[in-house]
């Protein structure tokens, strides 16, 4: 059990690394990979030192700022397929933030801090999920690719991070269940950026060889 979940977590942290190399054309999703890399590499070490009683916490941690960067991607594809102004999109993100905390803190009455933490977790996800969905519902043009892609990956994530909220109400060992929806958004986004390494080194090496040729000429 022990080494599946290390294979799991590796695989995890290795699609999150070769995201992070292939996305810097993206600032948002660069961003959002690294930010992933180094809060699993975080927590693993504060699993292995400091054991669960730690970790749990450094775990819901992560989990915010993975949910905080969401909602800034959230807002950015949904201002793509509206065709908003960049301000619009920035108070699409801020409201999409600010929505999440306030219906976190009026739903999230459970006496535990876990199932305070599952709630908050289940709101967020609901509150993207619905954010998305009604920019489609009033879209103007489609979105270009990779974020076809990205948005795929992002509801893939949402709706599966709800299914197993809502199971771990009822049965804790259901969040083992995460791991299925984080894999298949990780894949959906690699593969969104997967030449984008090539891309970026192509024409640096162009630029040199012109340059070369300048100076011998």
């Amino acid at each position: 059990m022990l080494l599946t979940a290390f294979a799991l977590w590796f695989g995890e942290f290795a699609l999150e690394v070769n995201g992070f190399c292939r996305s810097r054309c993206y600032p948002l999703l660069s961003l959002f990979f690294g930010y992933c890399a180094v809060a699993d590499l975080s927590a693993f070490v504060i699993r292995h030192f400091y054991g669960w009683e730690v970790y749990k916490y450094a775990y819901w941690f992560q989990k915010g700022g993975k949910y905080f960067l969401l909602a800034i991607l959230a807002a950015y594809l949904c201002g793509k397929v509206l065709d908003a102004s960049q301000g619009q999109t920035y108070c699409a993100a801020g409201i999409l933030i600010a929505g999440s905390c306030i219906l976190c803190a009026v739903f999230a009455d459970e006496r535990t801090l876990g199932d305070k933490l599952v709630d908050g977790g289940i709101v967020s996800a609901l509150m993207l999920t619905a954010g998305l969905g009604l920019a489609w519902i009033g879209r103007n043009k489609s979105l270009p690719k990779p974020w076809n892609l990205v948005a795929g990956g992002l509801l893939t994530l949402l709706i599966g991070d709800i299914l197993v909220l809502v199971a771990c109400k009822f049965w804790w060992p259901a969040h083992h269940a995460k791991w299925i929806a984080e894999y298949a958004q990780l894949v959906m986004w690699n593969f969104a950026v997967r030449g984008k390494l090539a891309e970026f080194r192509l024409p640096l090496g162009v630029k040199i060889e012109g340059q070369a040729k300048g100076a011998s000429e």
